[in-house]
């Protein structure tokens, strides 16, 4: 979300729902230009009046209220508030106006999506992939810690700020991580959402894991492994594993196709740091990192040696990757 610092002078938003959000909270924010909009939801940039400092407002499209739009964004916000980590988005404030309102604030993000970053530079460099990956990951392990898988693990939930933080957005499909007995730690409630009418669950096909695709309820936090190491894999190849004109063609080829060389795309992306990708992109959840945290492991390494130079820290990924094989 990256937009200028509003001048003094500058009036609110033109649009429609611009002018209803600003009238509807004028007394707590000055609501002055639009950022981005969805198709769920409009953020807008906007002045605390107390503070003086500047929010992004993320407010559902009126419409979207007679949908199930409105159970997946009060989801969202209940997850936000209480998630708390380094690189995840916070939600600052929520509420309701006008009867048909339904928003809340985060921190203005001076940076842009990560997809936004991809369109204007397909292959990002190998340190810089791997830095974002690994932070995701580190907020994705704090989420599955307390319960939570996200499930829409892509470029546009991701943010990369103007100071390089990335920031991992959008709970609205997250789901409580269950264990073998169906217990959960989650303390907010589960949204079970519909299938679409082509049989697909929720979410982006492109970066959904095979067992999602395939609607399995058991699904655990190796689903957004999945998503990440297609994520990865797309900000070094510049482009997705798993292409396809529609829906049905990305899901034919993920499961007809073997897990794919991100070398052949990109000869220069050492061994082990492909080995690791195609282990996370593994058809078998089982067959994949166990955790988040070991995935994030293994490319801290392969990211010390991108930034040195060296053979050893690769040789030492070599080892790791060969231990946690034993272990299945």
């Amino acid at each position: 979300m990256k937009a200028d610092y509003p001048r003094e002078d500058a009036v609110a938003v033109s649009t429609e729902l611009g002018t209803r959000l600003h009238a509807a909270l004028r007394d707590s924010y000055d609501v002055r230009e639009e950022l981005a909009t969805g198709g769920m939801a409009t953020v807008f940039l906007a002045k605390e009046v107390q503070s003086d400092g500047l929010v992004a407002l993320k407010v559902l499209r009126p419409e979207m209220a007679k949908t199930l739009g409105t159970q997946r964004f009060r989801h969202e916000i209940a997850l936000g508030a209480r998630l708390r980590h380094k690189h995840i988005l916070p939600v600052l404030d929520h509420g309701e106006a006008s009867g048909d309102l339904l928003w809340y604030s985060m921190p203005y993000v001076r940076g842009e999506t990560l997809r936004a970053r991809l369109t204007r530079e397909p292959q990002m460099p190998l340190g810089e992939a791997l830095r974002v990956t690994r932070e995701v990951a580190s907020a994705l392990d704090y989420a599955h810690g307390a319960g939570y898988m996200h499930r829409d693990v892509k470029p546009d939930n991701i943010f990369v700020a103007d100071d390089s933080e990335t920031l991992l957005a959008d709970f609205g499909i997250a789901r409580a991580v269950r264990d073998a007995s169906g217990n959960t730690r989650a303390s907010v409630s589960d949204v079970d959402l519909p299938t679409t009418t082509t049989g697909f669950v929720v979410g982006s096909p492109q970066y959904m894991s095979p067992e999602a695709v395939g609607g399995d309820p058991s699904i655990d936090g190796r689903t957004d492994q999945y998503s990440l190491g297609v994520v990865l894999y797309e900000m070094l190849a510049g482009e997705a594993p798993f292409g396809g004109r529609n829906p049905q063609a990305v899901v034919a080829k993920m499961f007809a196709s073997a897990t794919p060389s991100v070398r052949v795309v990109r000869a220069e992306v050492p061994v082990e740091v492909d080995e690791a990708i195609r282990r996370a992109l593994s058809r078998s959840r089982n067959d994949r990192f166990q955790t988040m945290s070991d995935f994030a492991s293994a490319l801290q390494i392969a990211s010390s040696d991108a930034r040195a130079g060296s053979g050893g820290a690769m040789s030492k990924l070599a080892s790791r990757l060969r231990a946690w094989r034993t272990q299945q």
